[in-house]
């Protein structure tokens, strides 16, 4: 093969593909804030107050448009063109929501590692949204013996924790711990 030959199967390859195109976010609507709902339902109202007519009701997760806010009230474009109410305490902006997660342990107490033949004792904590433990009960204790108990929640009163977020909201939550002694 010549040099000729090389050079017709050089200027003969496809070009390059493309990169794919950039996608295009969705057009908004001028002077609209994208919020969602937080509380669990929420009345659409035709004023901005408590009393006035209920248009609709909307539901924790769902989205929607204001126009303005003052004193308290979202005035929210709503579909069809219509204008409705909602109080501002049960919206978040868009951004300012932060994703559904579970409960994270950030610090657990130290592995004990030993005979377990005394038996076990469960603990339930009631851990708040902060993720403070608020109260602690004993659930189980085999060992019959309350020092253990109190040894085991000494443990978990060591433990840190991220709350879990449902809806826009650090929630609370219920936490077993169970030591063997």
């Amino acid at each position: 093969m010549g040099l000729l030959a090389l050079l017709a199967a050089c200027a003969t390859a496809p070009p390059p593909t493309p990169p794919p195109p950039t996608p295009v976010p969705p057009p908004s609507a001028p002077g609209l804030t994208s919020l969602f709902v937080t509380a669990g339902r929420l009345n659409v109202r035709e004023a901005p107050d408590p009393k006035a007519k209920i248009l609709m009701k909307i539901r924790r997760g769902d989205q929607v448009m204001m126009a303005s806010e003052e004193n308290g009230w979202c005035k929210l474009q709503l579909p069809e063109g219509r204008i409705g109410y909602v109080m501002s305490k049960y919206v978040r902006r868009e951004g300012l929501c932060p994703p559904n997660r579970e409960m994270e342990i950030l610090e657990e107490p130290p592995a004990v590692f030993g005979e377990t033949s005394m038996g076990i004792v469960v603990l339930e904590a009631r851990v708040d949204e902060l993720g403070s433990i608020q109260t602690v009960r004993v659930v189980e204790n085999t060992t019959k013996d309350p020092e253990l108990a109190k040894l085991a929640e000494d443990d978990l009163r060591k433990m840190k924790f991220k709350p879990p977020v449902k809806n826009c909201r650090p929630t609370g939550f219920i936490y077993l711990y169970t030591r063997n002694f």
